[in-house]
Protein backbone atom coordinates (compact mmCIF):
# COMPACT_ATOMS: atom_id res chain seq x y z
CA UNK A 1 0.00 0.00 0.00
CA UNK A 2 2.88 2.54 0.85
CA UNK A 3 4.64 1.49 -2.17
CA UNK A 4 1.50 2.65 -4.59
CA UNK A 5 1.27 5.30 -2.24
CA UNK A 6 4.40 6.54 -3.64
CA UNK A 7 4.05 5.82 -7.03
CA UNK A 8 0.83 7.88 -7.18
CA UNK A 9 2.67 10.84 -5.99
CA UNK A 10 5.80 10.41 -7.83
CA UNK A 11 3.25 10.27 -11.03
CA UNK A 12 1.68 13.13 -9.83
CA UNK A 13 4.78 15.25 -10.06
CA UNK A 14 5.88 14.11 -13.68
CA UNK A 15 2.45 14.72 -14.37
CA UNK A 16 2.86 18.38 -12.88
CA UNK A 17 6.44 18.45 -14.43
CA UNK A 18 5.66 18.20 -17.90
CA UNK A 19 2.32 17.74 -18.91
CA UNK A 20 1.81 22.33 -19.07
CA UNK A 21 4.96 21.57 -21.14
CA UNK A 22 3.77 19.03 -23.34
CA UNK A 23 0.44 20.80 -23.90
CA UNK A 24 2.36 23.86 -24.98
CA UNK A 25 3.76 22.34 -27.93
CA UNK A 26 0.51 20.20 -28.66
CA UNK A 27 -1.76 23.75 -28.60
CA UNK A 28 0.59 24.97 -31.48
CA UNK A 29 0.29 22.25 -33.28
CA UNK A 30 -3.25 21.63 -33.30
CA UNK A 31 -3.20 25.23 -34.11
CA UNK A 32 -1.42 25.42 -36.78
CA UNK A 33 -3.32 22.25 -38.56
CA UNK A 34 -6.86 24.10 -37.93
CA UNK A 35 -5.27 27.00 -40.13
CA UNK A 36 -3.77 28.77 -37.22
CA UNK A 37 -6.50 28.90 -35.15
CA UNK A 38 -8.57 31.59 -37.58
CA UNK A 39 -11.64 31.60 -36.87
CA UNK A 40 -14.16 32.47 -33.79
CA UNK A 41 -14.54 28.65 -33.00
CA UNK A 42 -10.95 28.21 -32.77
CA UNK A 43 -10.94 30.78 -30.43
CA UNK A 44 -13.65 29.78 -27.95
CA UNK A 45 -11.94 26.46 -28.09
CA UNK A 46 -8.72 27.90 -26.88
CA UNK A 47 -10.05 29.69 -24.35
CA UNK A 48 -12.01 26.83 -22.91
CA UNK A 49 -8.90 24.45 -22.65
CA UNK A 50 -6.94 27.39 -21.10
CA UNK A 51 -9.25 28.60 -18.19
CA UNK A 52 -10.10 24.80 -17.89
CA UNK A 53 -6.18 24.51 -16.88
CA UNK A 54 -6.34 27.18 -15.17
CA UNK A 55 -9.33 26.14 -13.29
CA UNK A 56 -7.89 22.72 -12.81
CA UNK A 57 -5.29 24.27 -11.15
CA UNK A 58 -6.47 26.44 -9.07
CA UNK A 59 -8.80 23.97 -7.76
CA UNK A 60 -6.25 21.27 -7.17
CA UNK A 61 -2.97 21.72 -7.17
CA UNK A 62 -0.31 22.11 -4.36
CA UNK A 63 1.55 25.04 -6.08
CA UNK A 64 0.57 27.55 -4.29
CA UNK A 65 2.71 30.46 -5.74
CA UNK A 66 2.46 32.16 -9.42
CA UNK A 67 4.95 34.82 -10.52
CA UNK A 68 4.53 38.66 -10.52
CA UNK A 69 6.01 39.06 -13.89
CA UNK A 70 3.52 36.50 -14.96
CA UNK A 71 0.81 38.19 -12.93
CA UNK A 72 1.67 41.22 -14.72
CA UNK A 73 1.60 39.59 -18.10
CA UNK A 74 -1.71 38.32 -17.55
CA UNK A 75 -2.91 41.82 -16.13
CA UNK A 76 -1.71 43.27 -19.48
CA UNK A 77 -3.65 40.83 -21.98
CA UNK A 78 -6.62 41.52 -19.60
CA UNK A 79 -6.52 45.78 -20.29
CA UNK A 80 -6.24 44.79 -23.68
CA UNK A 81 -9.10 43.16 -24.09
CA UNK A 82 -11.07 45.15 -21.14
CA UNK A 83 -10.13 47.62 -23.37
CA UNK A 84 -11.62 46.39 -26.75
CA UNK A 85 -14.74 45.24 -24.44
CA UNK A 86 -15.15 48.54 -23.47
CA UNK A 87 -14.64 50.13 -27.27
CA UNK A 88 -18.07 48.77 -27.71
CA UNK A 89 -19.47 51.75 -26.07
CA UNK A 90 -18.21 53.82 -29.17
CA UNK A 91 -17.34 50.83 -31.72
CA UNK A 92 -18.14 51.91 -35.70
CA UNK A 93 -19.17 48.07 -35.61
CA UNK A 94 -20.22 46.45 -32.15
CA UNK A 95 -20.20 42.74 -34.13
CA UNK A 96 -16.96 43.17 -35.06
CA UNK A 97 -15.44 44.42 -31.87
CA UNK A 98 -17.30 41.63 -29.92
CA UNK A 99 -15.35 39.24 -32.51
CA UNK A 100 -11.90 40.99 -31.99
CA UNK A 101 -12.63 40.49 -27.47
CA UNK A 102 -13.36 36.55 -28.60
CA UNK A 103 -10.13 36.18 -29.73
CA UNK A 104 -8.20 38.17 -26.80
CA UNK A 105 -9.64 36.53 -24.59
CA UNK A 106 -8.33 33.48 -25.78
CA UNK A 107 -5.05 35.02 -25.39
CA UNK A 108 -6.28 35.89 -21.86
CA UNK A 109 -7.10 32.44 -20.80
CA UNK A 110 -3.84 30.77 -22.25
CA UNK A 111 -1.66 33.46 -20.01
CA UNK A 112 -4.22 32.33 -17.03
CA UNK A 113 -2.71 29.07 -17.81
CA UNK A 114 1.22 29.86 -18.09
CA UNK A 115 1.06 31.72 -15.26
CA UNK A 116 -0.25 29.05 -13.36
CA UNK A 117 3.02 26.60 -14.44
CA UNK A 118 5.91 26.60 -11.87
CA UNK A 119 9.10 28.51 -12.39
CA UNK A 120 11.29 25.66 -13.13
CA UNK A 121 9.46 24.78 -15.79
CA UNK A 122 10.76 27.68 -18.04
CA UNK A 123 13.06 25.47 -20.14
CA UNK A 124 10.88 22.57 -20.26
CA UNK A 125 7.93 25.13 -21.73
CA UNK A 126 10.76 26.70 -24.16
CA UNK A 127 11.69 23.27 -25.06
CA UNK A 128 7.72 22.08 -25.79
CA UNK A 129 7.56 25.06 -28.12
CA UNK A 130 10.57 24.93 -30.17
CA UNK A 131 9.27 21.33 -30.58
CA UNK A 132 6.03 21.84 -31.55
CA UNK A 133 6.98 24.51 -33.89
CA UNK A 134 9.59 22.44 -35.43
CA UNK A 135 6.86 19.96 -35.95
CA UNK A 136 4.57 22.02 -37.87
CA UNK A 137 7.62 23.48 -40.26
CA UNK A 138 8.08 19.13 -40.55
CA UNK A 139 4.88 18.39 -41.15
CA UNK A 140 4.32 21.47 -43.74
CA UNK A 141 7.73 20.84 -45.87
CA UNK A 142 6.89 16.94 -45.66
CA UNK A 143 3.59 17.49 -47.06
CA UNK A 144 4.96 20.30 -49.75
CA UNK A 145 7.46 17.99 -51.20
CA UNK A 146 5.44 15.01 -51.23
CA UNK A 147 1.74 15.86 -52.55
CA UNK A 148 1.78 17.08 -56.38
CA UNK A 149 1.60 20.61 -56.74
CA UNK A 150 -1.83 22.85 -57.16
CA UNK A 151 -1.00 26.45 -57.37
CA UNK A 152 -3.16 28.50 -55.03
CA UNK A 153 -5.25 31.51 -56.38
CA UNK A 154 -3.65 33.97 -54.08
CA UNK A 155 -0.30 32.20 -53.15
CA UNK A 156 0.75 30.15 -55.86
CA UNK A 157 3.36 27.18 -55.37
CA UNK A 158 4.54 29.12 -51.89
CA UNK A 159 4.45 27.19 -48.32
CA UNK A 160 1.90 27.90 -46.62
CA UNK A 161 -0.05 24.86 -45.63
CA UNK A 162 -1.09 23.74 -42.67
CA UNK A 163 -1.52 27.32 -41.28
CA UNK A 164 -3.50 28.65 -43.98
CA UNK A 165 -0.87 31.85 -44.90
CA UNK A 166 2.36 31.40 -46.11
CA UNK A 167 3.82 34.84 -43.94
CA UNK A 168 2.16 33.03 -40.54
CA UNK A 169 3.91 30.54 -41.37
CA UNK A 170 7.29 32.10 -42.30
CA UNK A 171 6.50 34.16 -38.65
CA UNK A 172 6.40 30.46 -36.50
CA UNK A 173 9.51 29.00 -38.97
CA UNK A 174 11.55 32.54 -38.21
CA UNK A 175 10.94 32.52 -33.94
CA UNK A 176 11.79 28.55 -34.30
CA UNK A 177 14.54 29.36 -35.85
CA UNK A 178 17.01 31.55 -32.87
CA UNK A 179 15.81 28.34 -30.63
CA UNK A 180 17.48 25.71 -33.06
CA UNK A 181 20.20 27.61 -33.15
CA UNK A 182 20.83 27.99 -29.04
CA UNK A 183 20.27 24.44 -28.53
CA UNK A 184 22.78 23.36 -31.79
CA UNK A 185 25.38 25.59 -29.57
CA UNK A 186 24.28 24.52 -25.89
CA UNK A 187 22.54 21.74 -25.65
CA UNK A 188 23.92 17.78 -25.42
CA UNK A 189 25.29 15.58 -28.54
CA UNK A 190 21.98 14.20 -29.84
CA UNK A 191 20.00 17.42 -28.75
CA UNK A 192 22.07 19.48 -30.75
CA UNK A 193 22.48 17.60 -33.81
CA UNK A 194 18.85 17.42 -33.97
CA UNK A 195 18.93 21.01 -33.34
CA UNK A 196 21.34 21.48 -36.04
CA UNK A 197 19.62 19.59 -38.90
CA UNK A 198 15.77 21.53 -37.86
CA UNK A 199 17.91 25.01 -37.85
CA UNK A 200 18.88 24.23 -41.38
CA UNK A 201 15.86 22.55 -42.73
CA UNK A 202 13.35 25.48 -41.34
CA UNK A 203 15.53 28.29 -43.20
CA UNK A 204 14.59 25.85 -46.59
CA UNK A 205 10.76 26.52 -45.00
CA UNK A 206 11.47 29.93 -44.59
CA UNK A 207 12.33 30.46 -48.18
CA UNK A 208 9.61 28.81 -49.65
CA UNK A 209 7.16 31.23 -47.49
CA UNK A 210 8.65 34.04 -49.33
CA UNK A 211 8.38 35.90 -46.28
CA UNK A 212 10.02 39.44 -46.23
CA UNK A 213 9.16 39.98 -42.78
CA UNK A 214 10.62 36.84 -41.79
CA UNK A 215 13.68 37.47 -43.35
CA UNK A 216 14.07 40.71 -41.53
CA UNK A 217 13.24 39.65 -38.35
CA UNK A 218 15.49 36.80 -37.93
CA UNK A 219 18.64 39.32 -38.95
CA UNK A 220 17.35 41.26 -36.15
CA UNK A 221 16.72 38.68 -33.90
CA UNK A 222 20.24 36.62 -34.55
CA UNK A 223 21.86 39.85 -33.46
CA UNK A 224 20.07 40.01 -30.64
CA UNK A 225 21.02 37.04 -29.52
CA UNK A 226 24.84 37.21 -30.23
CA UNK A 227 24.75 40.85 -28.72
CA UNK A 228 23.24 39.56 -25.29
CA UNK A 229 24.71 35.96 -24.56
CA UNK A 230 27.10 35.68 -22.15
CA UNK A 231 28.39 32.65 -25.07
CA UNK A 232 28.68 34.53 -28.17
CA UNK A 233 31.75 33.37 -29.61
CA UNK A 234 30.41 29.93 -29.06
CA UNK A 235 27.02 31.04 -30.84
CA UNK A 236 28.68 33.09 -33.43
CA UNK A 237 30.69 30.31 -34.91
CA UNK A 238 27.99 27.22 -34.45
CA UNK A 239 25.17 29.51 -36.05
CA UNK A 240 27.86 30.63 -38.99
CA UNK A 241 29.25 26.86 -39.71
CA UNK A 242 25.89 24.90 -39.08
CA UNK A 243 23.91 27.29 -41.47
CA UNK A 244 26.14 26.48 -44.37
CA UNK A 245 24.08 23.53 -45.77
CA UNK A 246 21.17 25.61 -45.48
CA UNK A 247 22.25 28.18 -47.18
CA UNK A 248 23.43 26.22 -50.28
CA UNK A 249 20.39 24.43 -50.11
CA UNK A 250 18.39 27.51 -50.71
CA UNK A 251 20.32 28.48 -53.37
CA UNK A 252 20.01 25.53 -54.69
CA UNK A 253 15.85 26.08 -54.94
CA UNK A 254 16.34 29.41 -55.99
CA UNK A 255 17.89 27.86 -58.71
CA UNK A 256 16.13 25.62 -60.45
CA UNK A 257 12.92 28.01 -59.46
CA UNK A 258 10.33 25.57 -57.29
CA UNK A 259 8.26 28.76 -57.20
CA UNK A 260 7.95 29.39 -60.86
CA UNK A 261 3.70 28.61 -61.48
CA UNK A 262 4.08 28.84 -64.95
CA UNK A 263 5.84 25.62 -65.20
CA UNK A 264 3.72 22.16 -65.99
CA UNK A 265 2.44 20.98 -62.36
CA UNK A 266 4.36 17.51 -63.03
CA UNK A 267 7.43 19.03 -63.64
CA UNK A 268 7.07 21.02 -60.60
CA UNK A 269 5.97 17.35 -58.48
CA UNK A 270 9.48 15.91 -59.86
CA UNK A 271 11.46 18.61 -58.78
CA UNK A 272 9.53 18.81 -55.44
CA UNK A 273 10.15 14.92 -54.71
CA UNK A 274 13.97 15.79 -55.72
CA UNK A 275 14.20 18.71 -53.36
CA UNK A 276 13.05 16.85 -50.70
CA UNK A 277 15.55 14.16 -51.23
CA UNK A 278 17.91 16.85 -51.38
CA UNK A 279 16.45 18.41 -48.19
CA UNK A 280 16.77 15.63 -45.97
CA UNK A 281 20.59 15.28 -47.17
CA UNK A 282 21.03 18.92 -45.51
CA UNK A 283 19.33 17.78 -42.30
CA UNK A 284 21.85 14.59 -42.12
CA UNK A 285 24.71 16.71 -43.02
CA UNK A 286 24.11 19.35 -40.61
CA UNK A 287 23.96 17.05 -37.55
CA UNK A 288 27.08 15.83 -38.43
CA UNK A 289 28.81 18.71 -38.65
CA UNK A 290 27.56 18.98 -34.93
CA UNK A 291 28.45 16.25 -33.98
CA UNK A 292 32.05 15.97 -35.30
CA UNK A 293 32.73 19.73 -33.62
CA UNK A 294 30.12 19.56 -30.66
CA UNK A 295 33.05 22.59 -29.39
CA UNK A 296 32.95 24.34 -31.84
CA UNK A 297 34.22 28.41 -31.29
CA UNK A 298 35.68 31.41 -32.56
CA UNK A 299 37.78 34.18 -30.71
CA UNK A 300 36.39 36.65 -28.32
CA UNK A 301 37.40 39.18 -30.67
CA UNK A 302 36.05 37.60 -33.63
CA UNK A 303 33.09 36.70 -32.00
CA UNK A 304 32.14 40.41 -31.65
CA UNK A 305 33.55 41.24 -35.38
CA UNK A 306 30.39 38.49 -36.14
CA UNK A 307 28.04 40.52 -33.48
CA UNK A 308 28.56 44.01 -35.63
CA UNK A 309 28.99 42.17 -39.36
CA UNK A 310 25.58 40.80 -37.98
CA UNK A 311 24.23 44.29 -36.79
CA UNK A 312 25.42 45.67 -40.33
CA UNK A 313 23.78 42.50 -42.41
CA UNK A 314 20.26 43.94 -40.27
CA UNK A 315 20.19 47.55 -40.89
CA UNK A 316 20.80 46.95 -44.82
CA UNK A 317 17.23 43.96 -44.56
CA UNK A 318 15.43 47.17 -42.16
CA UNK A 319 16.29 49.71 -45.15
CA UNK A 320 15.39 46.65 -48.29
CA UNK A 321 12.35 45.88 -46.46
CA UNK A 322 11.45 49.73 -45.85
CA UNK A 323 11.78 50.13 -49.11
CA UNK A 324 9.81 48.05 -50.91
CA UNK A 325 6.79 47.41 -48.85
CA UNK A 326 3.92 46.83 -51.65
CA UNK A 327 0.50 47.68 -50.70
CA UNK A 328 1.38 47.77 -47.38
CA UNK A 329 2.02 51.25 -47.69
CA UNK A 330 -1.80 51.80 -48.62
CA UNK A 331 -3.38 50.06 -45.47
CA UNK A 332 -1.00 51.75 -43.34
CA UNK A 333 -2.23 55.85 -44.65
CA UNK A 334 -5.82 54.48 -44.20
CA UNK A 335 -5.33 53.15 -40.56
CA UNK A 336 -3.37 56.38 -39.90
CA UNK A 337 -6.40 58.66 -41.52
CA UNK A 338 -8.58 56.69 -39.46
CA UNK A 339 -6.50 57.33 -36.27
CA UNK A 340 -6.45 60.89 -36.95
CA UNK A 341 -10.03 60.88 -37.02
CA UNK A 342 -10.56 58.89 -33.71
CA UNK A 343 -6.79 59.68 -31.83
CA UNK A 344 -7.84 59.17 -28.72
CA UNK A 345 -10.59 56.10 -28.29
CA UNK A 346 -10.11 54.48 -32.25
CA UNK A 347 -12.95 53.16 -34.19
CA UNK A 348 -13.45 50.28 -32.06
CA UNK A 349 -11.44 46.55 -32.37
CA UNK A 350 -11.82 44.87 -35.61
CA UNK A 351 -13.16 48.14 -37.56
CA UNK A 352 -10.51 48.70 -39.68
CA UNK A 353 -11.97 46.81 -42.49
CA UNK A 354 -14.58 49.73 -42.59
CA UNK A 355 -12.07 52.27 -42.75
CA UNK A 356 -10.35 50.98 -45.10
CA UNK A 357 -13.41 50.85 -47.83
CA UNK A 358 -13.52 54.61 -46.78
CA UNK A 359 -9.93 55.69 -47.32
CA UNK A 360 -8.43 53.11 -49.85
CA UNK A 361 -6.81 54.14 -53.17
CA UNK A 362 -7.67 50.89 -54.76
CA UNK A 363 -10.09 48.15 -55.53
CA UNK A 364 -7.97 45.82 -53.02
CA UNK A 365 -9.94 43.97 -50.55
CA UNK A 366 -8.08 44.02 -46.95
CA UNK A 367 -9.34 43.16 -43.41
CA UNK A 368 -6.03 44.01 -41.48
CA UNK A 369 -3.37 46.37 -41.30
CA UNK A 370 -0.23 44.37 -41.63
CA UNK A 371 0.55 46.27 -38.87
CA UNK A 372 -0.13 45.59 -34.96
CA UNK A 373 0.64 48.90 -33.71
CA UNK A 374 -0.74 50.98 -36.89
CA UNK A 375 -4.15 48.53 -36.27
CA UNK A 376 -4.21 48.98 -32.80
CA UNK A 377 -3.62 53.23 -33.13
CA UNK A 378 -6.23 52.89 -35.70
CA UNK A 379 -9.08 50.89 -33.77
CA UNK A 380 -8.57 51.93 -29.76
CA UNK A 381 -6.70 55.10 -30.12
CA UNK A 382 -3.93 56.25 -28.16
CA UNK A 383 -4.64 54.29 -24.86
CA UNK A 384 -5.03 51.22 -26.12
CA UNK A 385 -1.65 51.41 -28.23
CA UNK A 386 -0.52 52.77 -24.86
CA UNK A 387 -1.85 49.48 -23.20
CA UNK A 388 -0.26 47.08 -25.57
CA UNK A 389 3.00 48.50 -25.73
CA UNK A 390 3.00 48.40 -22.22
CA UNK A 391 2.34 44.39 -22.32
CA UNK A 392 4.41 43.79 -25.08
CA UNK A 393 7.76 45.94 -22.96
CA UNK A 394 7.24 43.56 -19.56
CA UNK A 395 9.15 40.45 -21.48
CA UNK A 396 11.88 43.10 -22.45
CA UNK A 397 12.11 44.36 -19.24
CA UNK A 398 11.90 41.60 -16.89
CA UNK A 399 14.80 39.47 -18.67
CA UNK A 400 17.03 43.04 -19.86
CA UNK A 401 19.82 41.27 -17.09
CA UNK A 402 19.51 37.59 -18.85
CA UNK A 403 22.79 36.40 -20.34
CA UNK A 404 21.85 32.61 -20.37
CA UNK A 405 22.36 31.66 -23.74
CA UNK A 406 18.64 29.65 -23.99
CA UNK A 407 16.80 32.27 -22.41
CA UNK A 408 18.62 35.05 -24.99
CA UNK A 409 17.81 32.94 -27.83
CA UNK A 410 14.41 33.11 -26.08
CA UNK A 411 14.53 36.77 -26.24
CA UNK A 412 15.52 36.41 -29.54
CA UNK A 413 12.41 34.65 -30.51
CA UNK A 414 10.09 37.14 -28.87
CA UNK A 415 11.89 39.88 -30.80
CA UNK A 416 11.44 38.18 -33.90
CA UNK A 417 7.43 38.45 -32.84
CA UNK A 418 7.45 41.90 -32.26
CA UNK A 419 8.93 42.61 -35.43
CA UNK A 420 7.16 40.34 -37.63
CA UNK A 421 3.70 41.73 -36.06
CA UNK A 422 5.10 44.86 -37.45
CA UNK A 423 4.47 43.73 -40.86
CA UNK A 424 2.07 41.08 -40.74
CA UNK A 425 -1.45 40.68 -38.81
CA UNK A 426 -0.41 38.47 -36.32
CA UNK A 427 -2.32 38.65 -33.66
CA UNK A 428 -4.91 37.62 -35.50
CA UNK A 429 -3.14 34.45 -36.22
CA UNK A 430 -3.32 32.59 -32.80
CA UNK A 431 -0.96 29.82 -33.66
CA UNK A 432 1.69 33.03 -33.85
CA UNK A 433 0.28 34.91 -30.68
CA UNK A 434 0.24 32.29 -28.78
CA UNK A 435 4.03 31.61 -29.58
CA UNK A 436 4.65 34.32 -29.16
CA UNK A 437 3.21 35.01 -25.40
CA UNK A 438 4.85 31.80 -24.65
CA UNK A 439 7.93 33.03 -25.02
CA UNK A 440 6.53 36.31 -22.64
CA UNK A 441 5.66 34.28 -20.22
CA UNK A 442 9.18 32.39 -20.00
CA UNK A 443 10.57 35.52 -19.93
CA UNK A 444 8.83 37.18 -17.19
CA UNK A 445 9.80 34.77 -14.96
CA UNK A 446 13.73 35.37 -15.87
CA UNK A 447 14.77 38.06 -13.47
CA UNK A 448 17.58 36.60 -11.22
CA UNK A 449 16.07 37.85 -8.12
CA UNK A 450 12.07 36.69 -8.52
CA UNK A 451 9.25 37.94 -6.34
CA UNK A 452 6.68 35.51 -6.10
CA UNK A 453 3.33 35.79 -5.03
CA UNK A 454 1.48 33.31 -2.70
CA UNK A 455 -1.78 32.69 -3.46
CA UNK A 456 -4.11 31.04 -0.76
CA UNK A 457 -7.47 29.77 0.07
CA UNK A 458 -9.48 33.16 -0.74
CA UNK A 459 -7.46 33.82 -3.88
CA UNK A 460 -7.75 30.61 -5.29
CA UNK A 461 -11.42 30.73 -4.49
CA UNK A 462 -12.06 33.93 -6.24
CA UNK A 463 -9.47 32.73 -9.41
CA UNK A 464 -11.37 29.38 -9.80
CA UNK A 465 -14.83 31.51 -9.81
CA UNK A 466 -13.69 33.95 -11.92
CA UNK A 467 -12.14 31.48 -14.71
CA UNK A 468 -15.79 29.29 -14.53
CA UNK A 469 -17.89 32.42 -14.95
CA UNK A 470 -15.37 33.89 -17.92
CA UNK A 471 -15.71 29.57 -19.55
CA UNK A 472 -19.61 30.18 -19.52
CA UNK A 473 -19.22 33.43 -21.56
CA UNK A 474 -17.05 31.89 -23.92
CA UNK A 475 -18.78 28.92 -24.08
CA UNK A 476 -21.88 30.49 -25.08
CA UNK A 477 -20.42 32.48 -28.16
CA UNK A 478 -18.75 28.97 -28.93
CA UNK A 479 -21.80 27.53 -29.14
CA UNK A 480 -23.46 30.37 -30.79
CA UNK A 481 -20.60 30.21 -33.76
CA UNK A 482 -20.68 26.99 -33.67
CA UNK A 483 -24.68 26.90 -34.44
CA UNK A 484 -24.03 29.41 -37.02
CA UNK A 485 -21.34 27.71 -38.83
CA UNK A 486 -23.72 24.17 -38.77
CA UNK A 487 -26.52 26.36 -40.28
CA UNK A 488 -24.57 27.27 -43.34
CA UNK A 489 -23.07 23.85 -43.60
CA UNK A 490 -26.66 22.83 -43.54
CA UNK A 491 -27.68 25.54 -46.66
CA UNK A 492 -25.32 24.03 -48.50
CA UNK A 493 -26.39 20.34 -48.27
CA UNK A 494 -30.07 21.66 -49.06
CA UNK A 495 -31.62 21.04 -45.61
CA UNK A 496 -33.12 24.32 -45.18
CA UNK A 497 -35.45 23.05 -42.00
CA UNK A 498 -32.43 21.94 -39.94
CA UNK A 499 -30.68 25.13 -40.86
CA UNK A 500 -33.44 27.40 -39.69
CA UNK A 501 -33.33 25.42 -36.19
CA UNK A 502 -29.58 26.22 -35.90
CA UNK A 503 -29.67 29.91 -36.91
CA UNK A 504 -32.49 30.52 -34.30
CA UNK A 505 -30.38 29.23 -31.75
CA UNK A 506 -27.50 31.28 -32.86
CA UNK A 507 -29.65 34.15 -32.84
CA UNK A 508 -30.87 33.59 -29.04
CA UNK A 509 -27.06 33.62 -28.31
CA UNK A 510 -25.28 35.88 -30.14
CA UNK A 511 -27.89 38.56 -30.03
CA UNK A 512 -25.19 41.41 -30.90
CA UNK A 513 -23.81 39.20 -34.21
CA UNK A 514 -25.94 39.82 -37.87
CA UNK A 515 -24.59 36.65 -38.60
CA UNK A 516 -27.70 34.19 -37.44
CA UNK A 517 -29.54 36.71 -39.23
CA UNK A 518 -27.60 36.49 -42.58
CA UNK A 519 -28.47 33.07 -42.59
CA UNK A 520 -31.87 33.34 -41.83
CA UNK A 521 -32.08 35.69 -44.49
CA UNK A 522 -30.88 32.94 -46.55
CA UNK A 523 -33.30 30.30 -44.96
CA UNK A 524 -36.52 32.56 -45.84
CA UNK A 525 -34.93 32.89 -49.93
CA UNK A 526 -34.77 29.53 -50.47
CA UNK A 527 -37.89 28.67 -48.34
CA UNK A 528 -39.78 31.26 -51.01
CA UNK A 529 -40.83 33.78 -48.29
CA UNK A 530 -39.20 37.08 -49.81
CA UNK A 531 -40.70 39.39 -46.87
CA UNK A 532 -39.23 37.39 -44.36
CA UNK A 533 -35.88 37.11 -45.76
CA UNK A 534 -36.17 40.97 -46.09
CA UNK A 535 -37.10 41.35 -42.59
CA UNK A 536 -33.67 39.27 -41.41
CA UNK A 537 -31.73 41.31 -43.63
CA UNK A 538 -33.19 44.28 -41.99
CA UNK A 539 -32.35 43.37 -38.38
CA UNK A 540 -28.35 42.03 -39.64
CA UNK A 541 -28.27 45.89 -40.85
CA UNK A 542 -29.86 47.21 -37.38
CA UNK A 543 -26.98 45.22 -35.80
CA UNK A 544 -23.91 46.11 -37.96
CA UNK A 545 -25.06 49.22 -40.21
CA UNK A 546 -21.40 49.78 -40.95
CA UNK A 547 -20.78 46.46 -43.26
CA UNK A 548 -21.75 47.42 -46.73
CA UNK A 549 -22.30 44.22 -47.85
CA UNK A 550 -25.39 44.15 -45.64
CA UNK A 551 -26.82 47.07 -47.35
CA UNK A 552 -26.18 45.89 -50.54
CA UNK A 553 -27.55 42.30 -49.74
CA UNK A 554 -30.89 44.51 -48.26
CA UNK A 555 -30.83 46.04 -51.56
CA UNK A 556 -31.20 43.43 -53.86
CA UNK A 557 -34.14 42.17 -52.07
CA UNK A 558 -35.86 45.00 -52.26
CA UNK A 559 -37.89 47.13 -54.80
CA UNK A 560 -38.03 51.05 -55.18
CA UNK A 561 -37.25 53.32 -52.71
CA UNK A 562 -36.60 51.13 -50.24
CA UNK A 563 -33.94 49.51 -52.55
CA UNK A 564 -32.28 52.65 -53.83
CA UNK A 565 -31.91 54.13 -50.30
CA UNK A 566 -30.00 50.60 -49.38
CA UNK A 567 -27.99 50.69 -52.43
CA UNK A 568 -27.34 54.69 -51.66
CA UNK A 569 -26.10 53.28 -47.96
CA UNK A 570 -23.48 50.55 -49.20
CA UNK A 571 -22.39 53.66 -52.00
CA UNK A 572 -21.77 55.47 -48.80
CA UNK A 573 -19.80 52.62 -46.99
CA UNK A 574 -17.85 51.43 -50.00
CA UNK A 575 -17.56 54.62 -52.06
CA UNK A 576 -15.67 52.43 -55.06
CA UNK A 577 -18.30 50.11 -55.14
CA UNK A 578 -19.48 51.82 -58.54
CA UNK A 579 -15.82 52.36 -59.64
CA UNK A 580 -15.62 48.40 -59.53
CA UNK A 581 -18.70 48.08 -61.56
CA UNK A 582 -20.91 46.82 -59.34
CA UNK A 583 -18.48 44.14 -57.19
CA UNK A 584 -20.72 42.35 -54.96
CA UNK A 585 -19.62 39.98 -52.36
Amino acid sequence: MTARRVDTRNLGRLAARFIPAASLGGVIVVLAYFHGGYGPIAWGWTALLGLWAAFVALAVSSHGRVDRGGLALLGGLAAVAGWTALSTMWSLSVPRTMLDLERDLGYVAVAAALLLCRRSDGIRLMTALWAGLVSVALYGLGSYFATRPVPDATQGYLLFRPVGYANAFGALVTMALPLCYAFAAQSKRLLAAVAAASANVLLVALYLTQNRAGYLALAVALVVWLARTDARARAAAKTIVLSIPGVLGVATIAAVHLLDTSRPAGDVHRLRIDTGVGVAGIALVSAALSLRAPTLSLSQRAGVRATRIGAVVAGLALVLGLADLGDRVQYWRAAWIAFRRHPLLGTGGGTFDEQWLRYRTSGLSVHDVHNLYLETLSELGVVGLVVLLVLLALPIVASRRTRDPLLTACVASYVVFLVHAAFEWDWEMPVVTIAGLALASILVRSRPHPRDLAVRGAGRLVGAAAAAALATLVAVALVGNTAVTAAERQISNGDVQQADVDALRARTLLPWSPEPWLVLADVRARSLDPGGSRAALAAAVARDGADWTMWFRLASASRGAARNAALGRAVALNPRLLALGGSHP
